[in-house]
């Protein structure tokens, strides 16, 4: 009788694993809120993902021969009159046959992540949280066409209002996303990528919206160069950090004016007392077995005062391909308190592509 109930109980336990196997998962309609409203903690950040992807997008075209090096361009137009974003880069595009998979699929980016700073395939969808329609139109080279791919956040929330928590998110992808094409015109480049965000919502005082905040924001975080007639060193660290791959700074500009790293050597840390930057010193992190990991590069001051928060150069910045990881505060844990991180100026850029920042490049 006993071995009888525990030939059954094998059975039916088989059957379970059997049926669990033939499952589907199913991937609820949240998902879309995490990765977009609930990924970042700062609006201003989703500029740093559309940049991310514009520097890789140039890179590509380089590699590829489209472009000379030097030659990528990223503009940023906000136009507050009709609350709108623009970010359009110059690399080589997708071609059509491409652009559907690559705009509508989530977490399935076609980039090398050994080489390319993007590689998850969720942050171009960072600005859906803030406006009410999220366009990305692209070409490729020798195309007839130029591709369109929308997102149209005011659907997606007339949408919730009627789903339950059982609507799957490709359902509510495949209600809110449109794809078609235009014939290409004369007044389009050859190659290109553009992201626009129309009718863009009050969030935090209104950053996104203000350009003063962005180019401040991006001055700190974006591969942009250093700015020569301010730095004296500027020169100097760009042949020093030229060794690593993915280094490199980009022509970006907002309402046309470029962006620029913000070190100078003054230091105004309030009314009437200034410091400067005498000497930097550079250094580098090496393996066990001497391989490099990162270079670095930090200022000789006379050390007054903690640097306010206006001195926007403030603390030792960790940057990956160019980009920043973290804030000024980054590294405060291996100092004895974390003010004293924002004694320090001065730069690490990582070597070696095996270290990765997460998804919110913030760790």
């Amino acid at each position: 009788m006993q071995e009888q109930r525990g030939k059954r109980m094998v059975r039916a336990l088989l059957e379970e694993v059997a049926e669990v196997k033939q499952k589907v998962p199913f991937i609820g309609y949240q998902m879309l809120d995490i990765i977009t409203s609930g990924m970042y903690d700062d609006p201003l950040m989703i500029y740093r993902e559309y940049i991310q992807n514009a520097v890789d997008s140039i890179d590509i075209a380089v590699q590829e021969g489209e472009l000379h090096s030097g030659e990528g361009r990223i503009s940023i137009l906000i136009s507050g009159l009709n609350r709108s974003v623009s970010i359009e880069d110059n690399g080589g595009g997708l071609p059509e046959a491409n652009a559907k998979r690559v705009l509508l699929d989530l977490g399935c980016s076609p980039k090398d992540r050994s080489i390319q700073r993007g590689f998850r395939g969720i942050g171009r969808l960072g600005g859906l949280a803030y406006c009410d329609l999220l366009r990305f139109e692209t070409r490729s080279s020798d195309e007839k066409k130029v591709t369109i791919v929308e997102w149209d956040k005011k659907c997606l929330d007339d949408l919730l209002k009627q789903m339950n928590r059982k609507t799957s998110l490709v359902d509510i992808i495949n209600n809110i996303t449109r794809i078609f094409t235009r014939k290409a015109t004369e007044k389009d480049p050859q190659h290109f990528f553009h992201v626009q965000m129309e009718n863009v919502q009050k969030f935090h005082s209104d950053k996104l919206m203000n350009t003063k905040m962005i180019r401040e924001y991006l001055s700190q975080v974006a591969p942009v160069p250093y700015d020569s007639s301010k730095f004296s060193f500027a020169e100097r660290l760009h042949k020093y950090f030229s060794v690593i791959s993915g280094y490199k700074g980009y022509n970006i500009t907002i309402n046309g004016e470029r962006i620029l790293r913000p070190y100078s050597n003054r230091i105004q840390i309030s009314d009437g007392v200034t410091d400067e930057i005498g000497d930097i010193e550079c250094f580098e992190f090496t393996t066990t077995d001497g391989k490099p990991l990162a270079l670095g590069w930090y200022a000789k001051t006379n050390f007054k005062a903690s640097l306010p928060s206006q001195v926007t150069m403030r603390g030792i910045r960790v940057r990956h391909g160019n980009l920043e990881v973290g804030d000024e505060y980054f590294l405060s844990p291996f100092f004895k308190e974390r003010r004293f991180a924002t004694w320090n100026i001065g730069e690490i850029q990582l070597y070696d592509h095996k270290i990765k920042p997460n998804a919110r490049r913030d760790g």
